[in-house]
């Protein structure tokens, strides 16, 4: 089964990364390197997933993670991105993202967090699991 897969980065890595593993599906990924086109663009595409990457918008990703659901309300998101904090991971997820995956694990762990994300599942590490679970609690 393809599947859409919209990547929003400043660098096209994701994007030939998964091509290059992805031969054997003819998913359709495609890359933008500017938040506001890929908002309009995320209307007409209706992406399966979106893999976003925080330095796109950096402090402002929470916002841009509300835009793309506004456009795009079945979409799953995963943000990529280097030494966030528990907290920036955490304000991602409660803004709406699927998952978390640090930048150097992308080779390893993509197609995987793809696959268990469209299952309906989150892709965050166990600490991070505990995060959240906590401020939960304190709601």
């Amino acid at each position: 089964m393809a599947i859409k897969i919209q990547v929003i980065e400043k660098k096209k890595l994701t994007e030939r990364f998964l091509k290059h593993e992805n031969t054997e599906v003819n998913d359709q990924i495609v890359t933008h390197h500017d938040e506001i086109v890929a908002l309009h663009y995320t209307a007409e595409l209706q992406p399966d997933m979106i893999l976003l990457d925080y330095q796109i918008s950096g402090q402002d990703t929470t916002d841009l993670i509300s835009f793309l659901f506004q456009k795009s309300p079945d979409s799953k998101i995963i943000v990529l991105g280097n030494k966030l904090s528990q907290e920036q991971i955490l304000n991602c997820l409660l803004s709406g993202a699927n998952g978390y995956l640090a930048h150097h694990s992308i080779e390893q762990h993509i197609l995987k967090a793809i696959r268990v994300v469209l299952a309906g599942e989150i892709w965050i590490t166990r600490k991070m699991t505990a995060v959240l679970l906590d401020r939960l609690r304190n709601l």
